[in-house]
């Protein structure tokens, strides 16, 4: 005998398969809950062992930026100590003195020549070339540095006496051998050469070190007493300097105009001069 259909009974059967699945759902979902919660935990523990890794290296990095400082702090203070014990060595030094005059007075010289290049670059700027202007300068510099290198070498193997006996024969030649339009220089770079002979004869005849100790004994009483018209050896820049002040000295103004097509030629063999005075500029 058939049962007869139950609409109760189906709709029991259906709330208990739907109750059975919801169970189910719950009981993964709280297992996926637990594992997110392992998982954000290890997350959580990664995240702070790096972060006090990254600030131990911090740490670390801070410490070393302050030792490296403090130490680059004791390296610069050594190098300006040793840059102005040698300063101070530097100017106590006749021949020094007299080296670093020469060399401002040729930078002058070039400073002086630059400009006349530039004023007559663009006074006559259809007649210059550019072009062949930057070659002639790049074929300076390249001799220079090659006398440099040759000087250097040559003097490797001499010291004392001899060593400044030639570079102050170089000296003296490269002054005598300056070519310049202006008359001025070429007047001042022979007094510098007639006051440099005193010093190149007395290394001749090994009797500079004598001469300079003599030199700086009586140093205080000839230096502070130029207003009464004595000019010695070691007075005579200072009346350079005042005719460098004047004029005639510093005029400049028809050099330009009377070399519309200026050109800087190097001689292809120069003379065992210094480093300072080995290259001979023609404007």
């Amino acid at each position: 005998m058939e049962r007869a259909y139950s609409p109760s009974r189906d709709q029991m059967r259906r709330c208990i398969d739907a109750t059975e699945n919801a169970i189910e759902l719950i009981q993964h979902g709280d297992l996926t809950r637990r594992k997110v919660a392992i998982e954000l935990r290890d997350l959580q523990l990664t995240m702070h062992e790096d972060f006090e890794r990254l600030k131990d290296e911090m740490t670390e990095f801070e410490s070393q930026v302050h030792k490296e400082r403090i130490e680059s702090a004791k390296w610069m203070n050594e190098k300006l100590s040793a840059a102005r014990n040698a300063a101070n060595q530097a100017i106590k030094s006749t021949i020094l003195l007299k080296d670093i005059q020469i060399l401002e007075k040729k930078v002058d010289i070039l400073k002086e020549s630059v400009i006349n290049v530039n004023k007559a670059y663009y006074n006559y700027q259809k007649n210059v070339d550019v072009k062949d202007l930057m070659d002639q300068v790049r074929e300076m510099v390249y001799r220079t540095e090659k006398k440099e290198k040759e000087l250097a070498s040559q003097f490797d193997g001499e010291t004392g006496i001899r060593k400044t006996e030639n570079i102050l024969r170089g000296a003296v030649e490269g002054l005598l051998g300056l070519r310049s339009t202006n008359p001025a220089l070429i007047e001042e770079a022979r007094q510098i050469a007639y006051e440099l002979r005193v010093f190149r004869d007395a290394a001749m005849n090994n009797n500079l070190m004598a001469m300079i100790g003599k030199s700086e004994s009586c140093k205080s009483s000839s230096s502070m007493d130029s207003s009464d018209g004595r000019e010695t050896a070691f007075t005579g820049f200072s009346s350079i300097s005042e005719r460098k002040a004047t004029p005639d000295a510093t005029s400049s103004t028809g050099w330009a105009d009377q070399n519309s097509s200026m050109r800087l030629r190097i001689p292809a063999s120069t003379s065992t001069a210094s480093t300072t005075t080995s290259s001979i500029v023609t404007i």
